[in-house]
């Protein structure tokens, strides 16, 4: 008999020793938003009624066409759920239908989706979905969702990159439970099921939204971490006034503040504002202060805000003010002032800054 690891993805410290199959146990479970929505008065005076209800999850017309087109994909998973095979010329049509009557009823404890998933070889899920799956959380954990706007850009990055990783899966393994398993894909392809609880209360038409638990626990314990470093974070840089103002400079270039505006206001004042960022998004304030490259990219944004360089408009291309080439991003801006053949130059920018 084969053996098989089974690894929780909540256990992210569990890792196969050899390269025999593994298998990752994922639930998630798909719940009404009306449970949270109706959290207020109206849920109690009705919750005789708000408590037995029921809803349906049914079809969505793109997510129909988008998983039925996978037919490579669709020919390892569906058969066994057609009756059919995937070389039968019926075959396509018959995974349109079955799409089609999804009918899933979701009552006020939501509905639990097994999306568990066996991996031929452990190494493949190691080296080839972990890493991608936790690229996938750091780009979103770094990602800006300060409005509505942001927040929906940002959640639907993150569900493209998903989908774009499970669309690849059945090449290297097998759900535990296929029927489930495409219930939650076709989740991921449908308006109605909001991705992040959030987009659930600007958006109307959302009646359902996605809740992992696993997922929901590293996340928390992640922002904990990220929350005491912050707080350490903070005190260092009450102690260093040059990375303090290169750290508050990131802050109001990533609020889209003026630079030399904020710059202009009292020592309190900038603390303060500092201090609250840190407290609301620790992550990214974190980022800030253990970038390498802080105080080089501080320095000529400074130069920029004052109009001593210019970034165009129309890329990230920076120039002196009349005209010389600095650097195709910051990146190279920052390398051109490195260069021991500029150290007059940066000099010279040193000297306007002080005045």
């Amino acid at each position: 008999m084969e053996n098989t690891t089974k690894t929780n993805t909540s256990d992210v410290s569990t890792k196969p020793l050899n390269d025999n199959p593994v298998t990752i146990i994922k639930k998630i479970t798909i719940m009404p938003m009306s449970n949270l929505i109706n959290n207020s008065f109206y849920r109690i005076k009705n919750s005789k009624v708000l408590d037995n209800r029921i809803d349906s999850l049914g079809a969505s017309i793109s997510s129909v066409q988008k998983l039925s087109s996978s037919i490579d994909e669709m020919s390892v998973y569906m058969p066994t759920l057609v009756g059919v095979s995937a070389n039968n010329q019926n075959f396509v049509e018959k995974i349109q239908q079955w799409f089609n009557n999804i009918s899933v009823k979701i009552d006020v404890l939501g509905k639990e989706l097994d999306c568990s998933f066996t991996y031929f070889k452990s190494s493949d899920y190691e080296k080839l979905v972990k890493p991608y799956e936790e690229s996938i959380e750091l780009n979103f954990d770094n990602a800006d969702t300060s409005n509505n706007n942001a927040l929906i850009k940002a959640v639907n990055e993150k569900i493209a990159a998903i989908i774009k990783l499970e669309s690849v899966k059945y090449k290297i393994g097998r759900p535990i439970n296929v029927e489930q398993y495409l219930i939650y894909r076709h989740c991921l392809n449908y308006n109605d099921v909001a991705k992040d609880v959030r987009l659930g209360y600007s958006n109307k038409s959302i009646r359902f939204y996605i809740k992992d638990e696993n997922r929901e626990k590293v996340r928390i314990e992640r922002e904990h971490k990220a929350s005491i470093n912050a707080k350490k974070n903070y005190i260092d840089l009450l102690t260093n006034r040059e990375k303090f103002k290169a750290v508050y400079i990131q802050y109001v270039l990533c609020k889209n503040y003026p630079v030399l505006v904020y710059l202009s206001k009292s020592v309190d004042e900038q603390e303060m504002q500092l201090d609250g960022f840190s407290n609301a998004e620790p992550i990214k304030f974190n980022k800030f202060c253990d970038d390498k490259q802080l105080i080089a990219k501080s320095f000529i944004e400074q130069l920029i805000a004052k109009g001593d360089l210019i970034r165009s408009s129309y890329n990230q291309q920076i120039s002196s003010s009349t005209g010389e080439f600095i650097g195709a991003n910051i990146i190279q801006a920052i390398a051109y002032f490195d260069n021991p053949k500029n150290k007059e130059i940066k000099e010279a920018y040193e000297n306007k800054l002080k005045l």
